[in-house]
């Protein structure tokens, strides 16, 4: 009876994690609209201006563009397991592990991803983290992105483009 009754509650709490991935869809091209965003003390252009996001049951793939020192862009990509709980870890060019997590959030309005950066060479010491809150706002019209990280915030706003659906197909 124990086992039937843990069972139950195990399969419920996968349902929900399931129904709360599936409220959210952010797929789609996003563009960052520079006059109702806030970057606070940084620069512009350090923000991420564009992302192409292809969601769906078991993964969330991101492609996005942040802009050099030198104005030039630069491409980087990500994908994400749904449901939450697997972690994606890459090394970087600085010799940095970046390991990124996702969690839906209870109602299923928002979306946070925590990214966790190692010192230099050392992939077991958490050198600092950055944590992102994504919003869909004004009828999913507008993807609402809250950074915060341990020297700078950023509130965000991206507006989805109209051709979303034939870049993605």
């Amino acid at each position: 009876m124990k086992l039937n009754t843990v069972l139950i509650i195990a399969m419920m709490g996968l349902v929900n994690l399931t129904a709360k991935a599936q409220q959210l869809n952010f797929s789609g091209v996003w563009q960052l609209d520079l006059n109702k965003s806030d970057f606070g003390n940084i620069p512009a252009n350090a923000a991420v201006q564009k992302y192409t996001i292809q969601q769906n049951k078991s993964e969330i793939s991101l492609i996005w563009i942040t802009r050099n020192e030198k104005n030039e862009d630069i491409t980087s990509t990500l994908k994400l397991p749904v449901p939450e709980g697997h972690d994606s870890t890459m090394l970087q060019a600085s010799q940095r592990t970046r390991t990124t997590s996702i969690k839906f959030s209870e109602d299923g309005k928002s979306l946070t991803l925590i990214k966790s950066y190692s010192k230099p060479g050392n992939a077991n010491e958490t050198d600092y983290k950055i944590t992102e809150v994504w919003k869909l706002v004004n009828d999913g019209k507008q993807l609402l992105i809250e950074l915060t990280s341990p020297k700078y915030s950023i509130k965000a706003i991206y507006i989805k483009s109209v051709l979303s659906a034939d870049v993605l197909n």
